[in-house]
């Protein structure tokens, strides 16, 4: 989910904490960008990568939609990417990854064990 982190860790985390002070230009507040960076930096880079709105929302002790506001910026300024993987639903393998909502399609073979099967992205996104 995330592209941020190339370099040392300590690097990394002045690199957060410079790319969440692009939050206050939309109004999000220092307290949140605060808990936003901790939340970011504490995280090791699975748990990032597969990052649940949910589980940010609770650490951040804020609402779903106010999470997903920030997270919309963040996309928005960069500080997160958003990717989509397709499942297959007979051996739970990703059998298909895009970092672009255009690039999903319907039908799908799963590379692993071959199953061909249906996805709808209005349903399942």
């Amino acid at each position: 989910m995330l592209n941020l982190f190339k370099s040392a860790r300590h690097k990394n985390n002045n690199a957060i904490a410079q790319a969440t002070k692009s939050l206050n230009q939309y109004g999000i507040s220092a307290t949140i960008q605060e808990h936003f960076t901790k939340f970011l930096q504490g995280q090791d880079n699975r748990s990032l990568f597969h990052a649940n709105p949910r589980l940010i929302a609770n650490y951040l002790q804020l609402s779903e939609r106010e999470t997903l506001n920030i997270l919309v910026i963040a996309l928005k300024e960069g500080i997160v990417t958003l990717n989509w993987d397709i499942q297959c639903p007979k051996c739970q393998g990703i059998d298909f990854a895009a970092n672009q909502l255009d690039k999903l399609r319907t039908w799908h073979i799963c590379p692993v064990c071959h199953h061909k099967h249906q996805s709808d992205a209005d349903q399942e996104v």
